[in-house]
C-alpha cells in the first residue's frame, strides 16, 4: 500500500510542501483555516508521519517498541498502539520467542532499534539482565509485563502483574452454584501454579476430594492457539472423563476447544461449560459468546504507557523501579450452563463408576 506523503497534502491544498510540514507540526505564521484544512486533508487521506524521520530531523525519538510472544495479549497491544498514536508515537512489534535461552536474539533487536522506551513479557530477568542493563544504561524506560519470576529492582525498569485469584474465586463460586463438581483447568508449561492451588483449595472446601482439576497440555510452536486449543478438545475427553466445566489459560486456546467439541457433537454449555481468561477481542463475539477472566490486559497497556510517558515528557526525572498491580474480573457469558445429567459427560463419569463398582464385587 503507497503511503500518503507531505506533497500529496500540499498538492490536494494548493500549498507548499514547505506549509504543510510546519501546519502538521504546529509551527510557524500560518493562518488557522490553512491549517485547519491542511489538517483535514491529511485526515481524510489517512496520512501519518514518518516516526524515523521526524527523529532524524529533530533528535527526539518517537519509536516505542513492544516485545510480545508469538500469541501476544491482544488487548494489551491495541490499547498500548491507541495510547502511543494518540501521544504522536509510533509502536514497533518485535516477536519474542518463548525459549528463555533464545530470547536473548529479541532483546539484541530491541538495542538495535534505537527506540525511545520499550514494553515487553518475560519469563526470567537473569539470562537477558545484562542486555536490560545496556537498554537502561540510555535512560531508556522498560515496563516489563508479568513481570518476570525472578524480578529485582533496577533503575528504570517498571513492573506490571496482574491479580486473577479474586476473579477465579467467583468463577468458580457460580460454577459449584450451578452444580459443577468435576472442574478441570488448563496446566501448561508455563502455566500459573497458584491458580491450580486455589482450585484445589475451592473444591476441597465444597467437599470434593476426589477429583483432579489439572488438565496438562502442552505447546507448540509449529501450531498457533486455536489449533492447540483444538487438538487439547479430544484429549480432554480421554483424559478427564466426568468434566463438566473446563477453565482455560486463554480465549483462543479455549475457541478452539468449543470448535472440537461442536465437530463431536458435544455441547457448550449443555454437556460442558467453557471459560477462557483475557477477555480477547473475539470472545464476546463467538457463536455462543465466550464467559472468561478479564486479566486486564487494556488496563495493563494504559498503564505501561503512563508510566512510560512520565519520562519521556520529563527526561530529567528520576528513574524508579517498583511493580504495579491491576485487577482481574470474571465476565459470565453464554457458555457457561447447569449440569445436567443427561450431558454426554455426566453420563460417561457414571458409566466409568458403575463399571468400577462391578469390579470390585
Amino acid at each position: 500500500m503507497i503511503m500518503a506523503t507531505i506533497y500529496d497534502i500540499a498538492r490536494t491544498a494548493n500549498v507548499s510542501h514547505a506549509t504543510v510540514s510546519m501546519a502538521l507540526r504546529g509551527i510557524g505564521k500560518i493562518r488557522p483555516e490553512t491549517r485547519e484544512r491542511i489538517m483535514a486533508i491529511a485526515r481524510d487521506i489517512g496520512y501519518r508521519p514518518n516516526t524515523n524521520a521526524v527523529a532524524l530531523k529533530s533528535g527526539v525519538n518517537r519509536m516505542i517498541t513492544m516485545l510480545h510472544t508469538p500469541h501476544p495479549f491482544s488487548k494489551i497491544a491495541v490499547e498500548l498502539r491507541n495510547c502511543v498514536r494518540n501521544d504522536g508515537y509510533e509502536l514497533n512489534m518485535i516477536e519474542l520467542e518463548l525459549e528463555p535461552s533464545r530470547q536473548r536474539r529479541s532483546f539484541e533487536l530491541l538495542l538495535e532499534s534505537n527506540c525511545a522506551a520499550a514494553i515487553c513479557q518475560m519469563t526470567w530477568l537473569k539470562p537477558l539482565e545484562d542486555l536490560v542493563e545496556k537498554f537502561l544504561a540510555q535512560r531508556k524506560p522498560l515496563v516489563v509485563l508479568g513481570p518476570p519470576q525472578d524480578w529485582h529492582p533496577m533503575p528504570g525498569l517498571y513492573g506490571i502483574t496482574m491479580e486473577n485469584l479474586n476473579a477465579v474465586g467467583e468463577c468458580i463460586d457460580l460454577l459449584l452454584k450451578l452444580g459443577h463438581r468435576h472442574i478441570a483447568h488448563t496446566v501448561y508449561s508455563g502455566g500459573i501454579s497458584d491458580v491450580h492451588r486455589f482450585l484445589i483449595e475451592k473444591l476441597n472446601a465444597a467437599g470434593i476430594h476426589d477429583w483432579d482439576p489439572a488438565f496438562h497440555c502442552e505447546l507448540h510452536e509449529n501450531l498457533n492457539i486455536f489449533e492447540q486449543g483444538y487438538l487439547a478438545g479430544g484429549k480432554l475427553l480421554e483424559e478427564k472423563p466426568g468434566v463438566t466445566a473446563i477453565q482455560c489459560f486463554s480465549d483462543r486456546f479455549a475457541m478452539g476447544i468449543m470448535r472440537r467439541f461442536y465437530e463431536m457433537g458435544v455441547s457448550v454449555p449443555g454437556d460442558i461449560s467453557v471459560i477462557g481468561s483475557e477477555n480477547d477481542l473475539f470472545a464476546e463475539y463467538n457463536t455462543i459468546s465466550l464467559s472468561t477472566i478479564d486479566t486486564g490486559g487494556d488496563l495493563m497497556g494504559r498503564r505501561a504507557w503512563e508510566l512510560l510517558c512520565r519520562h519521556l515528557n520529563d527526561p530529567a526525572l528520576p528513574l524508579e523501579s517498583f511493580v504495579e498491580t491491576v485487577h482481574a474480573r470474571f465476565i459470565p457469558r453464554e457458555s457457561i450452563g447447569m449440569v445436567s445429567e443427561e450431558s454426554v459427560f455426566f453420563k460417561l463419569r457414571e458409566n466409568i463408576k458403575q463399571k468400577g463398582a462391578a469390579a470390585k464385587r
